[in-house]
Parts: structure tokens; C-alpha cells; sequence
């Protein structure tokens, strides 16, 4: 194998015409393809659009714009693609009189390659003189600083605790552009992620009654709470990740070192994560697709996540660091039966922590934690109405949330052009 290392130093950009289309819009998630461990906690579905609703007094969302920032090519071959993104994360607030009410929103700037792969250093190519940053060290502090620039290095995957040398995007790897868009895409929503999961965080140190390892958050994020509620429960439009891995790095920076089942119960008591693309292929497929409308599925326990908005993460971290520490409970809710049964259409999955039912975690459900759980499925049918024409699976709060977030992003034009 010839030694390509050498070569990669004296890439010349290729100065590739761009097209107007961010990444998001060129590729669409194949449905049910990706594999997780389960395990059942029910005998059968529930209807639940009778039961009294959790109301949600807040709603957060992330939105990401990412664009091919230019092709490198390498004297050896290689056509290396690096992407620039733009991410925004957010809370919509929502009173009792049930206007919506806009709230804290933090965002980044992102140059995604496999900069050490290439032995290329960012600022030889990027004018901007972008942060490094060791994403390694999973500062929750880090993601709450809004800044200019945030290099991502997509060499090795993310989190891997020992990346082979065959999922390092060196060498013959860098011939694939398929693996490094994918890679790229994966490690936007990753960050997008965990800008969400650093805004519950912040959310939660604003509440009166913080404990102390999290107070310190609010010098670098202050957040203020609405009138109308001390201690919110908020939607979260996607998983709630907080691996194993990811815990322990937090307990380590946190002060006052705070047990793992703490953090759990702070950040994710009063959350529900709703995930409307379907990745994950349940067991009994088929009984899920023909759920009526008001119809949850069985709750199982999750042990692992395996997708973020539509980009699989199996590729990007190891089997162990994206196992979640404590089961999470996750079930299937129809939110609209039309236009025909035994399909995907209004169909979503809730992520909920063990923490959230006020249960002790012990198998099976309780009464009251599938009360619980109803009450909160039921939260998330209420808020199917009122239907937005033109849209398929339309949720008012979120869809003006994310509305408000992607007219502020950087229209893929100019976010071509940043850094050069």
C-alpha cells in the first residue's frame, strides 16, 4: 500500500460550483433498517386518547444547515469533500393562556473534515481562524457558548474508545465519499445533540430549587424561566442521548460529583423526547404500522439509541458508548390514521427515562408508571391539532419553533462562501 500521508499536505481546493441545496435536502432516512436490543414491558397496546394530557410548558428543537464547503483535491487521487454547517438549538415557550413565547437559543458554526487524515491543519484552508476544540472532553459548558467557529475532525468516530484502523478516514478510506459525507452528517447532528442536551442542562440550573453541581451553568448560559412555572416539563423533537459514557464525562466536570442516577433524574424528570423518523425496526413490526389513531404501542426498554434526526450514529460511535446507562422506556403512538393504515404516516416514537414515569425502574411497569405513561402519550396526541394543511406530520409548537430557527440560520449561499 503506497504511503499517502505525504501527498495529503499539498491539497488544492478544486473551487466545485455549489448548487443552492443544503445536505439535509440531497438524502432521505430508509425506514426500520437499523437494529437495537429490546426488551417488552407490557402485554398490550393502550388507547389513550380519553386520558387526562401531560401538558407541555415548553417545546425544544435544534436546527442544522449543512453545505459543501469545497472539495480537496490530493496529487495522489482523492477528491476530499468539507463541509460547513450552521446550527441553532431552542425553546419555545408556551403559556396558560397557550401563546407561544420564544425562548433562549444558542448556535455554532461547524467546518466538518478529516483534517488529521489529510495532515492538513483547518487554518491552513479557513480564513476565519476557527476554535479548536477537544470534543473529547464533553464539557456541557462548551456547547452553551455561542461562537464563530467549531472545528470538527472526522478522522477517527466520534467517542470511540478504540477506533480500529479501518474506521480511521486515512489512507485508502479517504477515497470514499460516501463514508465521509456520512461521517460528516452524522457528527452535525451528534453536536446539534448535544447543544440540546447542554440547554435542558442550563434549563434546569435556572430552576430555583438547582442543586449545586449545576448552578454554575446559569453564569454561562443564564436562562430565564417563564412567569408561569418553576420546573417545566418540556418536548424534545428527537432522542434524549445521555450514554453511559457521556454520564460519566459529565460527573467527572461537574463539581460535587453528582451520582449518575442524579444527573439522570435532573435533566431528563420531566422530558419526553419524540422521534418522527424511524430508524429503529421494533419487534412485531407489523402490529406498530396498523396501530389505530390514539393507540400507543407496548413500552419496551431501550438500551441503546441508534439514530438522530434521520442519520444513523451507528457508524460514528462504538456498541458500549452509545448504550444508555439506565433503560429508557419507548413506545409508538399514532397521532393520525390517515391516509391508509399499516403505514409510517403520523406515526412517532416517545423516548422517555425511567425517571419521568415516578417509577423505582423495576420491571415490570407499575400502575403508576403506566398511568404516567399514558398521561404523557396522551400529552403528545393532544398536540396533533389544529392540522396544518401542507404539512405531513405537523406539530404547531414545533413547526413554529423550527420555523423561527431556520430563518435565522445562514442561507446556504452565504454559508458557502464563510471562510474563505
Amino acid at each position: 500500500m503506497p504511503d499517502f500521508s505525504a501527498l495529503y499536505k499539498h491539497c488544492k481546493p478544486l473551487k466545485v460550483p455549489f448548487t443552492g441545496l443544503p445536505e439535509e435536502l440531497r438524502f432521505t432516512p430508509p425506514s426500520f433498517d437499523l437494529e437495537t436490543w429490546q426488551e417488552e414491558l407490557e402485554e398490550e397496546k393502550r388507547k389513550i386518547n380519553d386520558v387526562t394530557p401531560e401538558i407541555f410548558d415548553g417545546f425544544l428543537d435544534g436546527a442544522q444547515r449543512t453545505v459543501l464547503w469545497d472539495v480537496l483535491e490530493t496529487p495522489q487521487g482523492p477528491r476530499i469533500p468539507v463541509y460547513v454547517a450552521h446550527i441553532m438549538v431552542g425553546i419555545l415557550w408556551r403559556g396558560p393562556d397557550r401563546k407561544p413565547l420564544l425562548g433562549p437559543t444558542i448556535s455554532r458554526y461547524l467546518i466538518v473534515a478529516p483534517f488529521k487524515g489529510m495532515e492538513i491543519e483547518p487554518k491552513e484552508i479557513v480564513q476565519n481562524n476557527p476554535q479548536e476544540v477537544d470534543l473529547e472532553k464533553e464539557d456541557p459548558k462548551l456547547f452553551l457558548q455561542s461562537g464563530r467557529w467549531m472545528v470538527c475532525d472526522i478522522t477517527k468516530p466520534f467517542q470511540a474508545s478504540n477506533p480500529s484502523s479501518d474506521r480511521l478516514l486515512t489512507g485508502e478510506q479517504l477515497w470514499n465519499e460516501h463514508k465521509i459525507r456520512t461521517r460528516a452528517m452524522g457528527r452535525v447532528a451528534l453536536i446539534r445533540q448535544y447543544m440540546e442536551l447542554s440547554l435542558i442542562m442550563a434549563l434546569r440550573a435556572a430552576q430555583p430549587d438547582a442543586l449545586g453541581w449545576l448552578k454554575g451553568l446559569c453564569k454561562v448560559c443564564p436562562v430565564e424561566l417563564p412567569a408561569w412555572t418553576n420546573n417545566p416539563f418540556i418536548w424534545v423533537d428527537g432522542p434524549i442521548l445521555l450514554t453511559a459514557r457521556r454520564r460519566n464525562k459529565l460527573k467527572s466536570l461537574l463539581p460535587s460529583t453528582p451520582s449518575g442516577q442524579e444527573i439522570e433524574s435532573v435533566i431528563m424528570g420531566k422530558a419526553v423526547g419524540v422521534v418522527k423518523s424511524h430508524r429503529l425496526r421494533p419487534k412485531k413490526l407489523p402490529e406498530i404500522l396498523n396501530l389505530k389513531e390514539g393507540e400507543r404501542s407496548t413500552a419496551r426498554h431501550l438500551y441503546r439509541e441508534v439514530d438522530i434526526r434521520g442519520q444513523s450514529i451507528k457508524d460514528d460511535m462504538d456498541e458500549d458508548d452509545a448504550t444508555y446507562p439506565t433503560p429508557h422506556i419507548t413506545c409508538y403512538l399514532r397521532l393520525y390514521e390517515e391516509p391508509a393504515r399499516g403505514s409510517v404516516y403520523g406515526l412517532v416514537r416517545l423516548d422517555i427515562h425511567r425517571a419521568a414515569l415516578g417509577g423505582k425502574g423495576q420491571d415490570p411497569l407499575t400502575d403508576e408508571e403506566r398511568a404516567n405513561l399514558d398521561r404523557i402519550a396522551s400529552g403528545v396526541f393532544r398536540e396533533r391539532l389544529p392540522r396544518m394543511l401542507g404539512k405531513r406530520n405537523p406539530i404547531y409548537p414545533l413547526d413554529l419553533l423550527e420555523q423561527s430557527m431556520q430563518a435565522s440560520l445562514t442561507p446556504p449561499q452565504v454559508l458557502h462562501q464563510m471562510g474563505k
